[in-house]
């Protein structure tokens, strides 16, 4: 709707009022240094209201809280929708209006359909049939994150579940479910990168034909546009114009005499090298593939040095989700004094969590059905037990035989790729290990000061001659935790974390967009006593594991036990910052997993950290802010 003279002219003189009453207020306010207010005179409310907020952001990483409040609050004045605004004042969507945590907390608090949730949950057993009715009544009391619980507990006893795959908006694309919200990001990226190739598919080739040209201007024009390409959609075109690593032929033996070798080569490493100007997680990953796949030994080097430059998070989880434990095979071919045979073949592998075993046994028996005739006349068809004929018991053997040369062919496979795996993972931290997937595993376990209980859970299948289900062990997590008594924001106020149960709600952080919402709790663990890190806050102290990762302002994910005094930890009221950081006595701790976007707030502060899961890779240096 276009907006009269008159209208354009009053929000002009608004905007300037706005700017003159936020100087003053920052000079009432006693500041040493006032901000840099951005100019907003002859600005629409919505840009001045961005310009507000942006000039937050910079005054919240420089450290700078009343000046960010401030600015957050008159950005609000513009806009009082602006939700970026909203969520960095510590404030969330509850139903149909903005409310301060606090605020939210206290209507949850009173609400009986949460009272009889608790009820209802905690006198029901972890299984289908309660797990199934807890969530059909949450369902229909309009209770959603805890419903979302159940149903997943629900597709963990049955995945076949439509019910509950309807339920939580799965979606399926490209053979993979995805939550709702997940599967439009994950539509859009496919159709952003069909288009992004189709766009960036004839430039690229154009920039080919540059770069192969006879005429040096023409190749140095080719090399220039490569150079300054900054579009990220063009990633997965260029990899395919420049990048010589094929998954499917990783040991590929490339002929270095050929004329093209040098010219493909030195394609490849601006690929690399424009790679290294992009810190998204993509080109990260794009990195661990050339690093790994590449048949030419340079690119693979520079690859991995452009790795070392970048969070050990973002790239040494995907290295070694690659390696790959050898197969230890068991294999026994037994005949019994009748001429029985029982062929049994075990095939035993260790995994970083868990291990798993898979037995496959074939028992053969050989009857003879023979007529028996009786002096009277009567004819009767009787069995008989034989031996198992000789012919069989070899081809038995022979299938051992080629078994044992199959799992000797996988192995070798195996340590050639995890020997190009551990060379970069080597090269990138600087760690010398030897090619063994354990030793690796147990090394990135003990950097993130990861508890692993001694003996791993053993998954196990049988396959027999009928089909016997197999027992699956629970999911564990290795822990880095908080002492009992640390609190944690709830969708019904603070509470001690370990008072905390699967289907409570607790308050979380969206990395990428700094959206807050409460999320559903879906497990808790505990970890036996350990030593702890005291991280001193002022006049509060947060007891922690030294692995567990908390926001630090400008940095993003930071363990413990890398934090230092002075380093500003991010809390839903802007930073804070650690005032000391000393030894604890050891204690049994606790964690939690949360839903989506896997982090909470901790201790009356309101400290954002991580949950039990696994690290998202972020450049952001705050939440929402890039």
């Amino acid at each position: 709707m276009r907006l009269r003279v008159a209208e354009r002219r009053n929000l002009s003189v608004s905007v300037v009022v706005t700017a003159v009453a936020v100087f003053a207020l920052i000079a009432r306010s006693g500041l040493a240094q006032a901000p840099a207010v951005p100019n907003l005179v002859g600005l629409a409310p919505e840009v001045a209201a961005a310009k507000l907020y942006t000039a937050a952001v910079e005054a919240e990483l420089a450290g700078n809280g009343p000046e960010r409040n401030l600015l957050l609050r008159q950005a609000l004045r513009f806009s009082p929708d602006l939700a970026p605004a909203r969520w960095r004042l510590g404030e969330l969507r509850d139903g149909d209006a903005w409310r301060t945590i606090d605020d939210a907390a206290a209507r949850w608090a009173v609400d009986p359909r949460l009272f009889e949730y608790e009820t209802r949950r905690n006198a029901a057993t972890d299984d289908l049939a309660n797990n199934l009715a807890l969530a059909r009544w949450a369902k229909k009391s309009a209770l959603a994150n805890e419903a979302a619980v159940h149903w997943r507990r629900v597709l963990r006893d049955d995945r076949g579940n439509e019910e509950a795959a309807r339920s939580l908006g799965l979606r399926k694309l490209n053979g993979r479910y995805y939550p709702h919200d997940d599967y439009r990001v994950a539509a859009a990226n496919v159709r952003r990168a069909k288009q992004a190739a189709k766009d960036w598919a004839p430039k690229l080739a154009a920039i080919r034909r540059d770069l192969a040209s006879p005429v040096i201007a023409e190749r140095n024009r080719g090399l220039a546009e490569l150079r300054a390409i900054t579009d990220r959609d063009a990633l997965a075109t260029l990899q395919a114009e420049f990048s010589i690593a094929d998954p499917r032929e990783p040991f590929r033996t490339v002929d270095e005499t050929a004329a093209t070798f040098a010219r493909d080569k030195a394609w490849n490493l601006e690929y690399v090298a424009l790679l290294a100007r992009w810190p998204e997680v993509a080109a990260t990953n794009a990195l661990v593939r050339e690093a790994v796949l590449s048949p030419v030994e340079d690119v693979r080097l520079a690859a991995a040095d452009v790795l070392a430059e970048r969070p050990a998070h973002h790239y040494v989880p995907r290295l070694l989700a690659g390696l790959v434990a050898p197969i230890d095979a068991r294999i026994t071919l037994t005949l019994d004094g009748r001429g029985r045979v029982f062929y049994r073949r075990t095939f035993f592998r260790e995994g970083p969590l868990a291990d798993a075993v898979a037995t496959y046994d074939d028992f053969y028996q050989n009857f003879v059905v023979a007529p028996v005739f009786y002096a009277d006349g009567y004819v009767e068809d009787v069995v008989f037990e034989e031996p198992v004929p000789r012919s069989q018991v070899n081809a038995l053997a022979s299938n051992a035989v080629a078994v044992r040369a199959a799992v000797k062919r996988s192995n070798a496979q195996i340590e050639r790729m995890n020997s190009r795996i551990v060379a970069a993972a080597s090269r990138a931290t600087g760690v010398d290990l030897p090619v063994d997937a354990a030793t690796w595993w147990s090394w990135w376990q003990e950097y993130n000061e990861l508890y692993v209980p001694a003996v791993k859970p053993l998954y196990e299948r049988t396959y027999a001659n009928y089909y016997a289900p197999y027992p699956v062990a629970g999911y564990y997590y290795p822990v880095s935790c908080f002492a009992a008594g640390t609190t944690v924001m709830t969708k019904v106020g603070a509470r001690p974390i370990e008072t905390i149960r699967v289907g409570d709600s607790v308050l979380a952080q969206n990395a990428e967009t700094g959206e807050l919402a409460f999320k559903a709790v879906l497990d808790r663990t505990t970890r036996p006593a350990a030593p702890l890190l005291s991280i001193g806050l002022g006049q509060q102290t947060i007891r922690v594991t030294r692995g567990h990762p908390f926001w630090v302002v400008g940095e993003n994910w930071q363990m413990a036990k890398h934090l230092r005094p002075g380093d500003r930890l991010h809390t839903v009221a802007g930073p804070i910052p650690i005032t000391e950081i000393t030894e604890s006595a050891p204690a049994a701790t606790y964690n939690l997993v949360v839903d989506d976007w896997h982090n909470y707030f901790v201790s009356d502060r309101r400290v954002l950290v991580h949950d039990n899961a696994p690290q998202r890779p972020t450049v952001m240096r705050l939440p929402g802010v890039r």
